[in-house]
């Protein structure tokens, strides 16, 4: 996804134009936002100002930051769904008559092996091409599920 249209000059969120972003300060009320948003012809709720927030919280930030709170969510958010992850299998494998914990632990291992891979994939890439890492963890991490 790309954050900024250079073809339209604006911002994707609530198309706002680049001197109109670049105004946008971090303590706006959920008012004033919502009064912004409103004047753009979109409406306002709190996905919408949360997604115009985070874009202001972005506008300064280099790659390396940005990169770094992209790996921040998606480990939260990889922690937070192990327990839907187990009670999804437990209603897939409902006739197996196994165990919430049971689906749970098996998550929980299947998360730490994903970690792991995550994590072995950071410090390679420090050292080589990302694409070269990507394919060869993912033959190995394929060869890993298939045996």
């Amino acid at each position: 996804m790309r954050m900024l249209r250079e073809e339209q000059n604006t911002v994707a969120t609530a198309r706002f134009t680049l001197a109109e972003y670049k105004r946008l300060t971090t303590d706006l009320t959920d008012a004033q936002l919502d009064s912004l948003i409103a004047q753009k012809g979109y409406l306002t709720g709190f996905f919408t100002r949360k997604g115009v927030r985070v874009l202001v919280s972005l506008r300064d930030a280099t790659p390396k930051e940005i990169f770094n709170q992209l790996l921040r969510g998606t480990s939260i958010m990889l922690f937070l769904l192990m327990p839907l992850a187990a009670l999804l299998l437990q209603l897939a494998y409902y006739r197996r008559r196994r165990h919430y914990v049971s689906h749970l632990v098996f998550t929980v291992h299947t998360h730490c092996l994903l970690f792991v891979y995550i994590a072995l994939l950071l410090v390679l890439m420090q050292s080589y091409s990302v694409v070269l890492v990507v394919a060869g963890l993912t033959v190995g991490f394929g060869a890993l599920l298939y045996f």
